[in-house]
């Protein structure tokens, strides 16, 4: 129980830290970084499926005729990376072991994330009526079950190395 108790609390600690500092990007920059690395991403693996789409990247937006997907503070998918840096660092484990968990996890949540905007996207210039659906609970939710299915796994076999070692 202790184990357990302590293991909260310091996860607790470090994604509040993580969202605190979150919130010290100035706009500006996030907006830059949503442009290079979501937005500009995005239209280009719709354009890739949809040669036909014409969609384009503009700021933190994708715009595709009279539709604009905006990606704003929190539509990064910054939360769910927190939640699963944050269990990985306090999980005990080796530091290197921690370090390659955290940036797999990190990678694999940027992906679902970008697989997010793609799908809402789609959504919103196809299927209207499900993208506030989609937006508000689907998406979410897949995302942060399979954050903590990825961190299971990380457990797990952060466990059996440590009990291969030995």
């Amino acid at each position: 129980m202790q184990g357990t108790l302590r293991f909260l609390i310091l996860f607790t600690c470090v994604y509040g830290a993580l969202e605190g500092a979150y919130f010290l990007v100035p706009d500006d920059l996030l907006l830059d970084i949503y442009h290079r690395c979501i937005i500009s991403v995005g239209a280009d693996i719709i354009r890739f499926f949809s040669p036909r789409e014409p969609v384009v990247a503009i700021a933190n937006s994708l715009r595709s005729g009279g539709v604009a997907l905006e990606v704003i503070r929190g539509c990064d998918g910054a939360g769910v990376a927190f939640l699963v840096t944050s269990a990985i660092a306090t999980f005990p484990a080796r530091a290197s072991r921690k370090l390659v968990g955290a940036v797999a996890g990190i990678a694999l949540i940027y992906l679902l994330n970008e697989t997010r905007i793609i799908g809402l996207f789609y959504a919103l210039t196809r299927y209207k009526p499900w993208f506030n659906q989609i937006h508000v609970y689907y998406a979410p939710t897949l995302m942060i079950v399979l954050g903590c299915i990825y961190f299971a796994w990380w457990v797990s076999s952060a466990k059996r190395q440590r009990s291969g070692a030995t």
